[in-house]
């Protein structure tokens, strides 16, 4: 016969899995968060790289103040800090799964890494347009001459 609370059979089975809280559940759980943490990592480096090559390009021009290539190198130094904290986010719930004690806590480390990363973002942006600014303004300079 059928269930005559009104939900259906998946209902049931989604509060169910919500409130068990089985090994295997846990180790679920910890593969989502930790997978999270793996999708803002790659994102950094994506922008790491996209930096690097922007960097090149300036360095090859050579006609570009200090403080615009600090600011590159202070945003790479962002953005890998914020790798590295992500990392060590995923070793902490690697580590304590590994003992058999699944938690989904490292500590803020997975917060840490998101803020880093939307730091470094921002002075990505910021680098981008004051690369930008300091162009049009050479141009404008040499256009009065």
């Amino acid at each position: 016969m059928g269930d005559l609370s009104g939900k259906s059979s998946g209902d049931q089975h989604a509060a169910k899995a919500v409130t068990c809280s089985s090994v295997d559940d846990q180790r679920a759980a910890a593969a989502i968060v930790t997978s999270l943490s793996g999708y803002v990592l790659t994102g950094s480096l994506a922008i790491i790289g996209a930096e690097i090559a922007i960097f090149a390009l300036l360095v090859d021009k050579g006609r570009y103040p200090w403080w615009l290539f600090a600011l590159y190198a202070l945003t790479f130094v962002i953005l890998l800090t914020s790798c590295y904290v992500g990392g060590m986010g995923v070793d902490r719930i690697a580590g304590k799964g590994f003992r058999g004690t699944w938690s989904l806590s490292p500590g803020g480390l997975f917060n840490q890494q998101l803020v880093l990363t939307l730091i470094g973002i921002a002075f990505f942006v910021l680098s981008i347009v004051l690369t930008e600014c300091v162009k049009w303004h050479e141009e404008a300079s040499k256009a009065c001459s």
